[in-house]
């Protein structure tokens, strides 16, 4: 079993990965929507809306799926894994892409990797404990991973090339989901033990006892 401080350094990885990719996306997305991908201006509005739509609907709908299966750990890995694949798959076809096709594309990935947060909140809550102030420790890597991340991918943008932005969200997701995948399991709460049946059969009550008594001195 990992150490405590391993756990939140793992825990706090996960956040770091997710809320990097959340500043490159949200920065970065629409300057490669236009620029790389060409898609007009006043399409790309309709792109990041759909995008939203999908992430507020993604939410109850795995969490519905978590509560089936049971498994809130693997469920987080094999979304962060898909939202892997289709940011990669995007950056490799884009220039071949119909329009619908890459709006598809890029609203299934926002929707698969925007699942994997309130899960991993579930997640971490397992392991650290309900309440626990070791939360806040693990949490804030979040906002280092937003405010890191989207400045840097901001700069190396800006001397390389717009290219780069989905390189970097598909390394970030691949990130996140190794992250998922070196996490501590969630701690599983011990099955409850009922209390053995007392068979008021097996021998007379107290009371019982004392009226036998009584009634065999009668009758002498």
């Amino acid at each position: 079993r990992a150490s405590p401080v391993l756990a939140e350094s793992r825990l706090g990885l996960f956040y770091g990965g997710y809320f990097g990719l959340v500043g490159v996306r949200t920065t970065m997305l629409p300057v490669w929507l236009q620029s790389v991908a060409g898609v007009p201006m006043g399409s790309i509005g309709l792109v990041l809306g759909m995008t939203q739509l999908g992430s507020v609907l993604s939410g109850p709908v795995f969490g519905m799926v978590a509560d089936l299966v049971k498994n809130s750990r693997t469920l987080v890995i094999s979304l962060t894994l898909a939202a892997c694949a289709l940011y990669c798959t995007l950056f490799l076809s884009h220039s071949a892409l119909p329009f619908p096709l890459l709006v598809a594309l890029t609203v299934a990935a926002s929707t698969v990797f925007s699942a994997s947060l309130p899960l991993w909140e579930s997640v971490s809550q397992s392991v650290l404990g309900a309440g626990s102030p070791k939360y806040g420790r693990v949490r804030i890597w979040g906002s280092v991973g937003f405010m890191v991340t989207s400045t840097a991918i901001g700069q190396i943008a800006a001397a390389h090339g717009n290219r780069v932005v989905l390189p970097a969200v598909a390394l970030l997701a691949a990130l996140t989901c190794g992250a998922a995948l070196i996490s501590p399991k969630p701690h599983t709460p011990a099955p409850e033990t009922s209390s053995p049946a007392v068979d008021n059969t097996a021998s007379p009550a107290k009371g019982d006892e004392g009226a036998a008594v009584v009634v065999k001195l009668l009758t002498c």
